[in-house]
């Protein structure tokens, strides 16, 4: 599974700008607990250890933005109904699996950017390529968020933000 990295390349503008794919640079040391600091930092969002959103990326469940071999966006996702859990789930409920919809559901967890990058829709950028990467009609994501947090970028999406 491919890793979902992208180095920024800033529009002439300066508000806005693109990401491009790049192999993982070689980063500093501590890269990955400045990220869990950084989100840990922010009250709306939930803390997770840097091996944690280290291992989502690696498993194919986040994507991160860099510039100058640091982290400056991350985004990830987790499968909360797919194979594995609708095998669990039809056996607790007593049914037989093929009842459940083949429909692989995922929700959008940490979402963060780095405070001088924001607004120049980094965030969105990379939820794109995170639910691109799970191209096709059987994948289904959700996320929810405590206050407004994430909602420009969701209906930016055309999701449906609900109270």
């Amino acid at each position: 599974m491919p890793l979902l990295t992208y180095a920024i390349a800033e529009a002439s503008e300066g508000k806005k700008v693109e990401l491009f794919p790049i192999s993982f640079p070689s980063v500093a040391n501590g890269t990955w607990q400045q990220l869990a600091d950084s989100v840990a930092s922010i009250k709306s969002l939930t803390p997770f250890p840097a091996h944690v959103l280290f291992n989502r990326w690696r498993q194919g469940y986040a994507a991160v933005a860099v510039a100058q071999h640091e982290i400056v966006a991350y985004i990830s996702c987790q499968p909360i109904l797919f194979q594995a859990t609708r095998q669990k789930l039809s056996e607790k409920l007593g049914i037989d699996c093929e009842c459940l919809p083949d429909i692989d559901t995922y929700e959008f967890l940490t979402g963060w950017t780095h405070p001088a990058w924001r607004r120049k829709d980094i965030s969105l950028q990379l939820r794109r390529h995170l639910m691109a990467h799970f191209h096709g009609t059987n994948h289904f994501f959700i996320s929810v968020t405590v206050g407004l947090g994430a909602s420009p970028v969701s209906a930016k999406l055309g999701w449906q933000v609900m109270p």
